[in-house]
C-alpha cells in the first residue's frame, strides 16, 4: 500500500496550501530590484496588524503546509518570534521561510534562536542575500558594509544550527542583467567558504526599484542552470542525503528551472497558476492579494479576521478568472500550483 506524503495530503484537501506572510513594510536595504519598493515607503508601523489580530486571522485559517514570512525586513519586527508561534499553534505548520538582509547578525541570530525555542517541531529556513562580491553587492542592496554583515550573521547561524538542528541556512541570489556575468564567481565563493545548507537564485520579477534593472533571457537562464546542477548535488552531498532523495530532489529542481525558462522565453506560464486558490499573500496591514504583484483584493480587517472570506469575495473572483495572463516565475506559486497538473507533476520527478 502507497503511503500518500503529508505535504500532499494538505495539498489535495480544500483550502490554502501555503500563506506568503508580509509582517512589515519597513526595511533598512534600498534594493535596486526590489518590485515592492513603492509599498515599503508608505509603509507605517502603527498600522500592522498586531498579535491579537494576527491570532484572529491564524484561527480560522486552518492547517497549513508552509509559511513564508517576508517585508521589508523580517527581524524588524520584534514580536517576529511571537508571530510563527502563533501560526504554528493554530494551523501546525511543518516549515517556515524566513529571509532576512542580515544586515544586524545579533538580531538576525536572536530572533531565529527565539523562534527555534517557541517552534521545536518545525523546520526553519534562513535565506540571506548575496548578490555578488563586496562591490557589487552592496551596490545593488543600496547599503555599504552589507556585504561583511551578511558574511557574520551566516557564520553565527551555521553556529546556531548546531544546537537547533530544525534550523537550515541558505544564501539567496536575485539574477539579473546587473550581476549575472558575475554569479559564477560568487556562486564559487558561496559553495567553497560559507558552509551553507543550499545556495538559491531566481529572475527579478516585478517592477523592479531602477527600472534599469532586467531578467535573465531564456538562454542565459538555461546556461546558468546547467552549470549550477553540479553545485546543487555537491549541497545534497554535504546533508547527507540519500541517493533516492538526492535523485528526485534534483530532478524536482531541474524540472522547476525548466518551467521557469519557459516563463522567460514565452512570457506566460506552462498551466494556470492557482493563486488565491492554494498560496495568498497577507500585507502588514491585513490586505489581502492573491500574489505580491497582483492588486489588493479586500482586507482583513473589514472580514472579521477570515481571509478566506477575503479570497472569496467578487474582487478576488475577478482576478482569478483573468490571472491565465501571469507570467510570473516566483517559485512558491508555481510549486502550489504543479500538483494539480499530472503531467507536469510526474514529469518533475523524472530525469
Amino acid at each position: 500500500m502507497i503511503k500518500i506524503p503529508n505535504y500532499l495530503k494538505i495539498h489535495f484537501r480544500k483550502g490554502l496550501y501555503s500563506l506568503i506572510f508580509s509582517v512589515t513594510g519597513r526595511c533598512n536595504s534600498r534594493c535596486m530590484m526590489c518590485y515592492y519598493w513603492q509599498t515599503m515607503d508608505e509603509s507605517n508601523e502603527e498600522k500592522e496588524l498586531n498579535l491579537d489580530e494576527i491570532g484572529h486571522i491564524a484561527k480560522r485559517l486552518g492547517n497549513l503546509f508552509v509559511l513564508f514570512l517576508t517585508g521589508g525586513e523580517t527581524t524588524l519586527r520584534g514580536d517576529l518570534p511571537e508571530i510563527c508561534s502563533i501560526f504554528q499553534k493554530e494551523c501546525c505548520i511543518s516549515s517556515i521561510f524566513l529571509p532576512t538582509n542580515g544586515l544586524n547578525p545579533d538580531l538576525t541570530v536572536q530572533t531565529i534562536k527565539t523562534i527555534s525555542q517557541l517552534c521545536p517541531k518545525t523546520s526553519i529556513s534562513v535565506l540571506l542575500p548575496l548578490e555578488g562580491g563586496r562591490e557589487l553587492n552592496d551596490s545593488i542592496r543600496g547599503v555599504n558594509g552589507a556585504f561583511e554583515r551578511v558574511l557574520e550573521s551566516v557564520k553565527k547561524l551555521n553556529e546556531l544550527k548546531i544546537s537547533y538542528p530544525t534550523i537550515s541556512v541558505a544564501v539567496n541570489t536575485v539574477i539579473s542583467n546587473k550581476n549575472i556575468k558575475s554569479f559564477p564567481s560568487l556562486r564559487d565563493y558561496v559553495f567553497n567558504e560559507l558552509n551553507v545548507d543550499m545556495h538559491n537564485f531566481s529572475p527579478v520579477r516585478g517592477l523592479p526599484r531602477n527600472n534599469e534593472v532586467q531578467p535573465p533571457d531564456f538562454k542565459e537562464w538555461t546556461r546558468l542552470c546547467s552549470e549550477m546542477e553540479k553545485y546543487y548535488r555537491g549541497y545534497l552531498e554535504r546533508r547527507r542525503s540519500s541517493k533516492r532523495k538526492k535523485f528526485f530532489v534534483t530532478n524536482t529542481w531541474r524540472h522547476h528551472n525548466k518551467l521557469v525558462g519557459g516563463i522567460l522565453r514565452n512570457n506566460r506560464h506552462p498551466f494556470k497558476c492557482l493563486a488565491g486558490e492554494r498560496i495568498a499573500v497577507l500585507e502588514w496591514d491585513g490586505g489581502v492579494r492573491l500574489c505580491e504583484l497582483t492588486p489588493v483584493v479586500g482586507n482583513v480587517r473589514n472580514m472579521d479576521y477570515d481571509l478566506l472570506e477575503v479570497l472569496r469575495s467578487y474582487e478576488a473572483l475577478k482576478q482569478k478568472t483573468n490571472i491565465n495572463g501571469c507570467a510570473c516565475t516566483h517559485s512558491c506559486f508555481l510549486n502550489a500550483s504543479l500538483p494539480y497538473y499530472p503531467l507536469n507533476f510526474m514529469r518533475s520527478y523524472l530525469p
